[in-house]
């Protein structure tokens, strides 16, 4: 029954946490550019036309992490499914071998940048978990200005491995309509002694206007309650518990591009465990999305690790 259950909720599992993929960067060189473009999924930029050039994003670049060797940057233009054109690029500084960043090609505006660590400091002189959210905070507004966000993870990530800095994370989700997006938000981590940004992801995909304005809520929490726990019943769980509730927009087409159509639904999001999880000692809860206007379960997320 428990791999019954496991083959039926890995068809709806959602990942809630989204992630950029470094694609494998060849060394054949398309261009006489100081920068090396690179072939495979990277564009000919002489082919192509976009607002933010390669001299735009050398300075972008520059301007973020002023510590880059501009000798080492590596990549080109690249077409992105979500995001469009995107030039992304590798390069080190001083302190770091490898840094991965992606800087939209109309906008100029960084969508993410991954792999800096700053010079690596003991953690007895660790910043204080509520100064590394003002610190992130303060970087989202300069970086986004005002955005419409709410806070829903801090936390202090211990050190990968030894000889590396932990990272405190901080997550918001973007907020429409005072209700929280499942898909959209900003991640920032923070280094634990220096103060400095180390990552920085933005995910922006949900198109406003695209966001159904008439939505008629017809099913009450304590009724998605319900609907869960016969779900999971009908799928073989026992002892379903529910934990928390909150309603939340899910797009059914995550990730798309803003020129796409999506299908949003308002949905309860709703957390619980069940005495497989209990008895596993899992610390982190199940969950499944009701849609608020039918009761249909849009999706779950529910581990057996």
């Amino acid at each position: 029954m428990r791999t019954g259950l496991f083959i039926v909720l890995c068809a709806a599992m959602v990942a809630t946490v989204a992630f950029v993929s470094a694609a494998n960067l060849s060394n054949e060189d398309m261009s006489t550019s100081s920068a090396p473009l690179k072939s495979g999924l990277y564009l000919n930029q002489t082919q192509e036309y976009t607002r933010i050039d390669l001299d735009d994003v050398k300075s972008v670049i520059k301007a973020e992490i002023p510590g880059v060797n501009m000798e080492t940057l590596s990549g080109g233009l690249i077409d992105d499914r979500v995001y469009g054109k995107l030039w992304q690029f590798t390069f080190s500084t001083e302190a770091d071998k490898s840094i991965l960043i992606g800087v939209d090609a109309e906008s100029g505006d960084i969508m993410f940048f991954f792999g800096r660590t700053g010079k690596i400091a003991p953690d007895y002189t660790k910043i204080s978990l509520e100064q590394a959210k003002q610190i992130a905070l303060d970087y989202i507004k300069e970086r986004d200005g005002d955005r419409d966000l709410t806070l829903v993870t801090a936390q202090y990530i211990d050190p990968h491995a030894e000889g590396l800095p932990g990272e405190y994370l901080v997550r918001y989700s973007r907020v429409i309509g005072e209700v929280r997006c499942l898909s959209d938000g900003i991640t920032v981590t923070i280094h634990p002694a220096t103060g400095c940004v180390m990552s920085y992801y933005k995910s922006w995909t949900m198109p406003e206007d695209q966001v159904p304005d008439d939505v008629g809520m017809k099913v009450s929490e304590s009724e998605a309650a319900v609907i869960v726990a016969d779900y999971m019943a009908e799928n073989g769980a026992q002892g379903v518990r529910i934990l928390s509730s909150e309603m939340q927009w899910v797009d059914l087409n995550y990730p798309a591009s803003l020129k796409d159509s999506h299908d949003i639904r308002l949905a309860w999001h709703v957390r619980f465990t069940d005495d497989y999880y209990r008895s596993h000692e899992v610390t982190f809860p199940a969950a499944v999305w009701v849609d608020a206007e039918t009761g249909e379960v849009l999706k779950c997320l529910y581990s057996l690790g």
